[in-house]
């Protein structure tokens, strides 16, 4: 019994982390030398185990049959033996973040050849391993580096996406909705990999943190073809109808028998077609009607009568400086002409004909604002 306290009393003085057992045999407690080593970034780290067989071994010469004096080549093949007859596994290696806990378990445990061989006792249980040492990724929002303009004229305008060069990680953006866009449009842009892989992962195993991986942005800045009425400013307007009267007044001069027939012109209103759907191909994006009742006299019954004629505007523009830009010289007037006394003239009879055959034509296409009364 003296010498048992002599010996336990060395190897606690020694700092080893062994017992004797009742039968002669020192116990090692495996689990002392397991140790964790943790790599990457916070939320996605990994982690690979140690054990440390040469120390076991080393801590524990008398355990093994080891002389004090061994040599460190006698001290390695005896840890090889261990290793070849001991193993584990963590039940976590991926994704860990500082504070976590994994388990080392021990699966391969054949002791009894060991023990047979050594005067030694293994003893072990499962080890808990706290994370630790992971540094902390940057965070990175891509949509700071990311450029989006607007081109083209409305409804029709389109997205353009322009990633800056220096861009920490390469990330593809993609709208929701790239082209047929007016002012106001809200469109979402997503952020995904180039690789087809989970970005938020990819980033980590760069330092990067993912702050943000979709934003909405409100179109803006275009060009936009006119679509209501009071979107035409006045002056475009008064230049357009006296456009139009002169026009007529040519038409009078060139055509009529008697010119002196020719009583006067008023502006009745205007009708503006728009197209039903922007995302199909029309033949213009807008067309303003002039509408204009012409009074007339009966050149031998001296009778008065009025009649309808028209002239169209297509495609008015509306400036991101406010103004509106339509081609003045380049406009259309009504084709069609009726009968009346022996004679004919260029429009209609009545406002109902002009509008039948000059707007509900296009019905299927175009809707129709007007203000003709």
């Amino acid at each position: 019994m003296k010498k048992w306290h002599v010996i336990l009393a060395a190897a606690l003085a020694m700092g080893t982390m062994t017992a004797l057992t009742g039968c002669g045999s020192t116990e090692v407690d495996l689990n002392q030398y397991v140790s964790l080593e943790c790599e990457g970034y916070d939320s996605a780290g990994t982690a690979t185990y140690t054990i440390d067989w040469e120390g076991l071994v080393d801590d524990n010469r008398k355990a093994f049959d080891l002389e004090e004096d061994a040599s460190k080549k006698s001290v390695k093949r005896v840890a090889r033996k261990l290793e070849d007859k001991i193993s584990g596994e963590l039940d976590e290696t991926e994704n860990l973040s500082n504070g976590d806990t994994v388990t080392f378990q021990w699966d391969k445990i054949d002791t009894d050849k060991l023990e047979e061989r050594y005067p030694v006792k293994l003893s072990y249980s499962d080890v808990k391993l706290e994370v630790k040492g992971l540094d902390e990724p940057e965070d990175f929002n891509p949509f700071d580096y990311l450029t989006v303009s607007y081109e083209g004229e409305a409804p029709h305008g389109y997205v353009y996406l322009e990633t800056d060069s220096d861009i920490p990680y390469y990330v593809s953006f993609e709208a929701d909705q790239s082209d047929n866009l007016s002012n106001g449009d809200k469109i979402k842009v997503t952020v995904s990999s180039y690789m087809d892989e989970d970005l938020e992962e990819e980033c980590l195993a760069s330092g990067l943190k993912l702050t943000e991986t979709e934003k909405t942005y409100t179109v803006e800045g275009l060009e936009s073809y006119v679509q209501k009425l009071d979107e035409i400013p006045e002056d475009i307007m008064a230049r357009m109808t006296a456009k139009a009267q002169e026009k007529y007044g040519q038409i009078v001069a060139d055509n009529w028998n008697d010119p002196t027939s020719y009583k006067g012109i008023t502006f009745v209103g205007n009708y503006l077609l728009t197209p039903k759907d922007t995302e199909d191909y029309t033949f213009y994006e807008n067309s303003l009607y002039f509408v204009f009742k012409i009074s007339a006299e009966a050149n031998e019954t001296k009778e008065k009568f009025d009649y309808y004629w028209c002239a169209n505007f297509n495609d008015l523009l509306l400036k991101d400086d406010g103004t509106c830009e339509v081609d003045m010289d380049y406009f259309s007037t009504t084709w069609n002409t009726f009968e009346k006394n022996n004679l004919y003239y260029d429009g209609y009879a009545t406002l109902d004909e002009l509008y039948a055959n000059e707007i509900t034509e296009q019905s299927d296409e175009y809707n129709c604002e007007s203000n003709v009364q």
